[in-house]
């Protein structure tokens, strides 16, 4: 004879199966456990239906599937999913940085394109003061004082 499934709220589900309320509300969500919402005055409450064959205190047979027999003996089933919930929420955070990196480098990239071209100044020449006599340059020959000397002379 069939006996039937007992329906339990997911609080009591959480609690017979040893796991978290929303490891019970994920496994309704993909099917692996059964529910059924009733109204109750304004508000509505969720029943469960936990199987009579499901041992307590450990996964679900579709958790166990998923997760591979042996593969977290130690782990129980919430914390694999809270551990998948926190490695998903993680990639989805390095998404949101990659894509603010690329902006940045695409505005970087505008705003040097905008900017003007960098002048190449001139090698700075020492301060020469006009007032003061510049240091005489060498004098070469036909230049300078020998040159006046060869004019005064006629030579």
């Amino acid at each position: 004879m069939l006996r039937p499934m007992p329906r339990v709220t997911i609080r009591e589900a959480a609690q017979r199966q040893g796991v978290s309320v929303d490891t019970i509300r994920r496994q309704i969500r993909r099917g692996e456990l059964g529910a059924t919402r009733e109204q109750h005055g304004r508000g509505s409450v969720l029943y469960v239906d936990l199987p009579d064959d499901l041992p307590m205190g450990t996964p679900t047979a579709a958790a166990e599937a998923t997760l591979g027999t042996g593969t977290l003996d130690n782990v129980q089933g919430s914390e694999t999913d809270i551990l998948r919930d926190y490695v998903a929420e993680l990639k989805r955070q390095l998404g949101v940085r990659e894509r603010e990196v690329e902006q940045l480098h695409t505005l970087l990239a505008q705003v040097q394109h905008a900017l003007p071209q960098p002048r190449v100044e001139p090698e700075a020449q020492p301060y020469a003061d006009p007032a003061q006599p510049t240091a005489p340059e060498r004098e070469t020959p036909g230049h300078g004082w020998a040159q006046r000397l060869r004019q005064r002379l006629g030579l």
